[in-house]
């Protein structure tokens, strides 16, 4: 059985959400919607998202994010560089809102810290 780690994903059209997702490369791309870029110019995270999205005909924008268009669901997740391995993402959700405001359409809510544990739909 595949672990599961804790990430954020953002989809065009709708506010960030705090997900478990399988450590699993199949599944990754599926979310994505096709070949896994990786965006680590961080120190334990990484922002995963479909390379190829920009040239693909059908494709809209979803965000902007460190002056970059992302135009395929993207994922934040922890990033572990010396195992070169994925882990939970190392930002709590209420903290990652403060730093990332402008991915959110709606106005702040009370967040639950714990939402993404039973978010797990893989």
């Amino acid at each position: 059985m595949k672990r599961k780690i804790r990430c954020i994903l953002k989809r065009r059209g709708h506010d960030p959400q705090m997900i478990c997702i399988p450590d699993d490369e199949e599944k990754i791309k599926e979310i994505v919607g096709g070949n896994v870029g990786t965006v680590c110019e961080f120190e334990n995270a990484a922002i995963l998202f479909d390379r190829d999205a920009d040239i693909k005909p059908d494709t809209k924008y979803n965000c902007r994010l460190y002056g970059r268009p992302f135009f395929s669901p993207i994922i934040f997740i922890g990033y572990d560089k010396r195992r070169k391995r994925y882990k939970d993402f190392p930002m709590n959700f209420t903290d990652f809102r403060e730093t990332h405001l402008n991915l959110f359409t709606e106005p702040k809510k009370e967040v639950q810290e714990d939402a993404g544990a039973d978010n797990c739909p893989f």
